[in-house]
């Protein structure tokens, strides 16, 4: 069965096909929103200004942004006045795929790093691998592929309609997860209760 499941998931990776101007169309609306590290990694970043807050109201409103969407190992470290805080996550199903009643679907692992410093935070997603799956149950079988091996991260790697949608399934899941991240650093603090 698996290897089954890796000649499947090899034909699914390396089948072309002529794309139109729909796909090219896609992948523009979504330029100037990753980049890749000096790595080959696909990253996604945000400078969120936070006038007038401390290092420390910045520091507790991220660790508990880290807590509450349940990520795995939070790392706090001290670099001089910034605090660096970072944990993996995996964003789940960025493409679902049914085909004759065989269900795939596709997530991708990612580390969420947040630089802490009086006034600011600087956030940055870094995804690493898909992690496929076809079928359910027990008998399913899954494969990881590092996504900077893929297009459109690696521009000389084949094209294909299922590595598109989880790259802009990916892309809508982290720029999704920066805006929550800035909405909950930038709400209105909690007034303290008095005793």
């Amino acid at each position: 069965m698996f290897r089954l499941l890796q000649w499947m998931v090899c034909l699914l990776l390396i089948s072309t096909c002529a794309y139109g101007q729909t796909v090219d169309e896609r992948l523009a609306e979504v330029q100037g929103l990753w980049q890749t590290n000096k790595d080959g990694f696909l990253q996604y970043k945000r400078t969120i200004p936070l006038t007038g807050l401390s290092k420390e109201i910045i520091h507790q409103r991220a660790k508990e942004y880290y807590l509450d969407n349940q990520y795995d190992k939070l790392d706090e470290r001290a670099a001089g006045p910034v605090v660096v805080l970072g944990a993996a996550g995996l964003f789940k199903n960025v493409q679902v795929t049914e085909n004759g009643g065989v269900r795939s679907t596709v997530d991708a692992t990612h580390f969420l790093h947040v630089w802490v410093e009086e006034g600011k935070a600087e956030v940055v997603i870094t995804c690493l691998q898909y992690i496929f799956q076809i079928g359910s149950g027990s008998d399913a079988g899954h494969d990881e592929v590092l996504i900077s091996t893929l297009f459109p991260v690696n521009p000389q790697a084949p094209r294909s309609d299922k590595i598109i949608g989880a790259f802009l399934g990916t892309t809508r899941s982290a720029t999704a997860r920066l805006e929550e991240i800035e909405k909950k650093m930038k709400a209105p603090l909690r007034s303290i209760p008095q005793e």
